[in-house]
């Protein structure tokens, strides 16, 4: 496409001199002759102190301040100009697209899989953007960030819309959000589920983590929010847009959940309209907090056009998100669950649902990513305190020592909790299963879908749930450890 074109349609002004564009880049080793370079102000760098390197390898450089390099291009933002010039660059799929979006700390993935799956079943074309990576029809594509960057993002979409799909659920970020990927779109509903203590080593403190993840209603047409919080209550109450509020602990609400049943089945729940009438409905996830994200997917898909019955119908035959709250099966009489809580409030959350499907003891494998807000780490040892035992292990050090990790996690745990310390994760989830009894449960939290571990700079593969299984399998042929 050329430069002209590309500036036209993303409605930017028209550089004074045109050439020949064929990619997008924010990343100085990846521009070329045909590409565009864009200088981002990030946290720990700053783009612009790559122009000349991107300008050497022959690329156009797109930047807020002059760099000195021939066929530079000012802007005002180089964040908003990436974002709509990669839209541009694949002619704005997002324009044949409906688009929906899901924020918060705790719940995104289960939220956005959700509605996805509803959508899906009910026979729309949908795609999805998760954690667990893009899926639309019978492909799937693997993301590096739960939000990608608008270069992958528009590139992907554009092959949705290739394929006939006509709305995509997504997973927004604060970090996206912060980092303005998501500028230019435009949601018919965005979703806010809660907002407790995550990515300190990002945002300084909860204001700015709640104001980056407010952001993204300004870009939408209706929104579905929990008001259990603070947060989602203030948020609740500013916004001018249509606002449908869901509570599960009582608070005034469009839709309250005033009961829940867990077994292993999944959690039954009962839920009474701003009409009064109430509906019974089944999610195949245990736990009151999956009842809150089930409803709140519900809510989202009757803007899409399909009924709260229809939708209601379909979601009981929804009954694994991977790596979240995931069952897995054995044939030992305990019960296991794979989850990613890596925060305080989703291990309390994970605990909790937990307890509604455990006859005896609970026991818990976790611990905490190196490189990450730190402050998190003692609190998630005292989260943890609710399980009956507690093996505290490696997650993804990075390059942070595993011992050092563990060592803050137990600075936040009371003196009486029986705990035992392993790095090797592999070893500890081994631990776990063996030491559970029939009538046990054992939950292995923080890692989830994820199919790799980071561990020193490298990436090695560990299949966290496909362990289990293997694990599982051996301990069932030798009835036990």
């Amino acid at each position: 496409m050329r430069l002209s074109t590309l500036f036209s349609l993303a409605n930017l002004p028209i550089p004074d001199f045109d050439r020949e564009i064929d990619s997008i880049t924010a990343q100085a080793q990846s521009a070329g002759e045909h590409s565009l370079f864009f200088c981002l102000r990030g946290a720990k760098t700053d783009g612009h102190l790559f122009a000349r390197e991107a300008s050497l390898r022959g690329a156009v450089v797109v930047c807020e301040t002059p760099c000195g390099v021939p066929d530079e291009i000012i802007v005002n933002d180089t964040h908003e100009a990436y974002a709509l010039l990669c839209a541009a660059l694949y002619e704005n799929p997002q324009q044949s697209i409906r688009l929906f979006a899901v924020t918060g700390t705790n719940g995104k993935t289960s939220v956005a899989t959700t509605v996805y799956e509803i959508l899906r079943k009910s026979g729309i074309s949908a795609g999805l953007f998760a954690t667990t990576g893009a899926r639309w029809g019978t492909k799937e594509a693997a993301l590096s960030l739960t939000t990608p960057q608008p270069f992958d993002f528009y590139r992907i979409l554009s092959e949705m819309k290739e394929d006939g799909v006509t709305h995509v659920v997504m997973e927004a970020s604060s970090h996206a959000l912060d980092q303005k990927r998501l500028f230019g779109l435009q949601f018919s509903v965005a979703v806010f589920t809660n907002l407790t203590q995550d990515h300190f080593d990002y945002h300084e403190n909860m204001v700015q983590y709640f104001c980056a993840k407010k952001k993204l209603f300004s870009m939408a047409e209706q929104a579905v929010i929990c008001v259990d919080d603070p947060y989602g209550k203030e948020l609740s109450e500013s916004l001018t847009i249509p606002v449908k509020t869901v509570s599960r602990t009582g608070s005034p609400a469009d839709y309250r959940i005033v009961s829940c049943q867990n077994d292993s089945r999944g959690v039954t729940f009962h839920v009474i309209d701003n009409a009064q009438t109430e509906h019974e409905l089944h999610f195949g996830i245990i736990g009151d907090f999956s009842a809150e994200n089930a409803l709140c997917a519900v809510l989202v898909c009757t803007a899409a056009g399909i009924s709260f019955e229809q939708a209601a119908a379909l979601l009981q035959t929804i009954d694994t998100i991977p790596g979240r709250c995931e069952q897995i099966k054995n044939r030992l009489g305990i019960t296991v669950l794979c989850d990613y809580a890596h925060t305080p409030d989703g291990i309390r959350n994970v605990i909790a649902a937990a307890r509604t499907v455990t006859q005896k003891q609970l026991i818990l494998v976790f611990g905490c990513g190196g490189d990450r807000d730190k402050t998190k780490r003692p609190l998630m040892g005292e989260a943890a305190c609710d399980a009956d035992f507690v093996v505290i292990t490696s997650d993804n050090p990075r390059h942070e020592p595993p011992g050092h990790i563990m060592r803050e996690i137990i600075q936040g745990m009371r003196p009486d909790v029986c705990y035992l310390a392993l790095r090797d994760r592999a070893a500890a989830i081994r631990y776990a299963l063996c030491r559970a009894t029939p009538g046990d449960t054992v939950v292995i939290a923080g890692k989830g879908h994820e199919k790799a571990q980071d561990i020193a700079g490298k990436r090695f593969c560990f299949d966290e749930r496909k362990l289990i299984r293997h694990l599982l399998r051996v301990m069932e042929e030798n009835q036990h450890c």
